[in-house]
């Protein structure tokens, strides 16, 4: 890791003093923690056009035209919908490898549970939550798969919001909806 590839914003590696890692840690850092220094140098690693280039024939709806924090120049942002990105997210549950199990893990294991997934341990959800989140300045994402047994939803909510009071409502838009779905596996 170079001194300019660290960025703040979510995760953890922005501040340790480690400066080599493996590919699956910082793999699992990204998925993990949302590691915004993790993402990026995942990009520079594989090259962002050659990563943006593949969502755009795999995954049209996909855009990815900058770094994770870095400022958006001449319109360059990035930009999904839950509509392009839901074919990504199964397919990432579809496959049965050892990267896409390492992958699911690191889903399994996110550290940011106030969203889809906030109502698990209260409703004493016995069954197994992957979610991957996002945020920016006023906005907030969540992308979360909720099993139990044989059964599943896959639910992507992605708000965008102005003021406090709206940014609150986005937040239990999503905990209700994972509740409802949540709840829903539950029922026998």
């Amino acid at each position: 890791m170079r001194p300019e590839q660290r960025v703040a914003g979510a995760g953890v590696m922005h501040y340790l003093s480690q400066t080599k890692w493996s590919l699956r840690d910082i793999v699992a850092l990204m998925l993990g923690t949302s590691d915004n220094t993790a993402a990026n140098i995942l990009l520079d690693h594989f090259g962002r056009k050659k990563v943006s280039d593949w969502l755009t024939d795999n995954f049209p709806g996909l855009q990815l035209q900058r770094n994770f924090i870095a400022p958006v120049v001449a319109g360059k942002d990035n930009f999904l919908t839950a509509a392009a990105l839901l074919p990504a997210w199964q397919e990432l549950f579809g496959e049965n490898n050892e990267f896409t199990f390492f992958c699911q893990n690191a889903l399994h294991e996110q550290t940011e549970r106030g969203k889809l997934i906030y109502y698990a341990d209260d409703l004493k959800f016995s069954g197994d939550t992957f979610n991957k989140t996002g945020d920016l300045v006023n906005v907030e994402h969540d992308c979360a798969r909720l099993k139990l047994n044989q059964k599943c939803f896959d639910c992507i909510v992605l708000t965008r919001f102005t003021g406090l009071k709206q940014h609150q409502r986005a937040l239990k838009l999503q905990q209700d909806i994972g509740r409802m779905l949540m709840q829903n596996l539950l029922q026998k």
